[in-house]
Order: structure tokens, then C-alpha cells, then sequence
């Protein structure tokens, strides 16, 4: 992601990467908490945007989510793989929040 935001002219220093945000939920908290930010462009790929928006959200910051294309051609079954994973991970990031 950052590869993309810089070849499109984001300097890289006004990139936040967040290596320790090992669920969204902990990045999204990571901005907010540690970063003090209360809004943010997030880059990620596209099934994952979505996610990252509600939950950005709903801790209370402005979330900007933008898909960054993929980088290079995966195979079928490794899209339908991440695709189903992002169905679990979504149901989860509605029981974080909600419950």
C-alpha cells in the first residue's frame, strides 16, 4: 500500500504505517489512541475497505477508506480464500462493537 500512495505522489513521510495492528480493530485503535488522530485516509485492498471504515467509525473517527489495486494477479482460489475470510472477520468486527 504504501508502494502505491507514494508512486501516486503521497509523500512518505505523511504515511503512517501501523506494523503492530495485527487485527483492524487494534489499527483502527492504534490511530486514535497512540497516533491521536481523529480522522485518516485508509488504504487497503478492496474487500477490506468496507471493514476498516465501520470500525474506524464507529470509534469515533472519520474514516476515508480508498482500495489500492492489487499488485500483482492472484490465483482464483487465493480471492475466494481472502473473500471468505472477510466474511468471518466481519461478523467478528460486528461482535468487537457491538457486544
Amino acid at each position: 500500500m504504501r508502494r502505491w500512495l507514494i508512486a501516486r505522489g503521497v509523500p512518505a513521510d505523511r504515511i503512517v504505517d501501523d506494523p503492530g495492528g495485527l487485527r483492524t480493530l487494534d489499527s483502527m485503535r492504534n490511530c486514535r489512541d497512540v497516533l491521536g488522530m481523529s480522522s485518516a485516509i485508509a488504504v487497503s485492498n478492496d474487500f477490506h475497505v468496507p471493514r476498516m471504515v465501520f470500525l474506524g467509525e464507529r470509534l469515533g473517527l472519520e474514516v476515508h477508506g480508498v482500495a489500492a489495486p492489487a499488485l500483482v494477479a492472484y490465483p482464483r482460489s487465493v480471492r475466494w480464500r481472502n473473500l471468505g475470510r472477510e466474511v468471518l472477520a466481519r461478523v467478528r468486527a460486528c461482535v468487537d462493537v457491538y457486544l
